[in-house]
């Protein structure tokens, strides 16, 4: 694991920009899909989006000790760009520490999203990341009722 290392992911979804901006910045919406692993629960702790604001997120398997995700937003251009700079530690350990950006491109009613994930531990988050976006392909889906049955 390296300072340096630098993982990209791009997916489409049937959704319009503006719908899959805000699965990222509405709390609610973002505890149903931001999971890295089935079976696994998240919970959004805090949510403040705004430029220096910042988040936290607690995921894990139910009944241990979660990891904690903590992040500020350093970018926010509604319905098409986030970069956040984020850590994810469990004990009190740093675990990875990332800088990560979200485009997203209008597709004519669907939706690219591009996510840079880069600093230490980047390349880690490639299977975390790819649940998630499956997550949040049948969030969109659903138009946002519960997928919790899905985890």
């Amino acid at each position: 694991m390296t300072d340096t290392e630098t993982l990209v992911i791009r997916r489409t979804f049937d959704a319009p920009p503006e719908r899959v901006f805000r699965a990222w910045t509405d709390p609610a919406e973002r505890a149903l899909w931001d999971c890295p692993q089935e079976g696994w629960t998240t919970r959004v702790l805090e949510m403040d989006v705004r430029v220096g604001g910042t988040y936290r997120v607690a995921f894990g398997p139910p009944g241990e000790e979660p990891y904690v995700e903590r992040g500020e937003y350093r970018e926010i251009t509604r319905p098409t760009r986030l970069v956040f700079a984020y850590s994810v530690s469990r004990h009190g350990t740093v675990l990875q520490s990332t800088v990560c950006t979200i485009e997203l491109t209008d597709l004519g009613g669907r939706t690219e999203v591009v996510i840079t994930d880069a600093g230490m531990g980047a390349e880690s988050h490639r299977a975390g990341w790819t649940h998630a976006l499956g997550l949040l392909a049948a969030v969109l889906r659903d138009d946002g009722r519960r997928v919790s049955a899905r985890r």
